[in-house]
């Protein structure tokens, strides 16, 4: 690797390093998951953006020039809308938890099973499962906005200047950007599981915060949609 490529893989890295730590849609429902299903639950999500993104950003880097507005606008409703999907899918989670915890201290279930990391918190521990997990965290990063206009504003620009130079530090920029923002999901997956311990009155708060977040991007997402898809509505 020479000092070009060693440059552009340093850029990489920081700005992986930012996109992982930008509070979004993703990083929520990763850290909704995280806490419903464990870090097993948390590593799918992180793992949704190798798959989702190369759609997003061999489109942006290749028409760069030639994608109009009118196509970025519309996504943020139905990454709102779809965001809203999933919080109501966290929201049925946490009550049916809810229920079943309460309906263990009737019986008098032992508490502590509940305080066990697979506990009633629910996602069960089979590959259907975790493949839908996977599915979301795909289709809800492709419908962020979010990822299209840092794409389309930030890093693309750079990644087109990296393969100006040459392919191999385009790679190097790609290799140090994902390297980065993936150790930087995976760092939030191990924080918000080891928050897991602490019991199941920990886990369903930090869930109904999570899911708080998870509409609050959904309703910006729609309202940002709405403003840029119908400006006279803002009038």
């Amino acid at each position: 690797m020479d000092y070009t490529q060693a440059a552009f893989f340093l850029q990489g890295i920081a700005l992986g390093l930012s996109a992982a730590a930008t509070p979004g849609t993703l990083q929520s429902y990763l850290i909704s998951q995280t806490l419903l299903g464990g870090w097993r639950s948390g590593i799918m999500v992180a793992f949704a953006v190798l798959i989702s993104d190369p759609l997003v950003v061999f489109t942006i880097v290749f028409l760069l020039d030639q994608i109009p507005n009118s196509i970025i606008q519309p996504l943020g409703i139905l990454g709102g809308l779809f965001a809203l999907y999933i919080a109501f899918g966290i929201y049925r989670q946490w009550k049916e938890a809810n229920s079943e915890q309460v309906e263990d201290k009737k019986s008098g279930t032992d508490t502590q099973q509940y305080l066990q990391i697979g506990s009633k918190i629910i996602i069960s521990d089979n590959f259907r499962d975790y493949l839908g997990i996977f599915t979301k965290g795909v289709i809800m990063n492709i419908l962020s906005p979010g990822l299209y206009l840092y794409w389309f504003f930030i890093t693309g620009p750079i990644l087109l200047s990296a393969l100006n130079i040459s392919l191999q530090t385009g790679i190097a920029f790609l290799a140090g950007f994902y390297i980065m923002m993936i150790s930087g999901l995976l760092g939030i997956v191990f924080v918000f599981n080891f928050s897991r311990r602490f019991g199941p009155g920990v886990i369903r708060i930090l869930t109904l915060i999570s899911m708080l977040i998870l509409v609050t991007f959904a309703v910006i997402l729609i309202a940002q949609g709405l403003y840029r898809f119908f400006p006279a509505l803002s009038d």
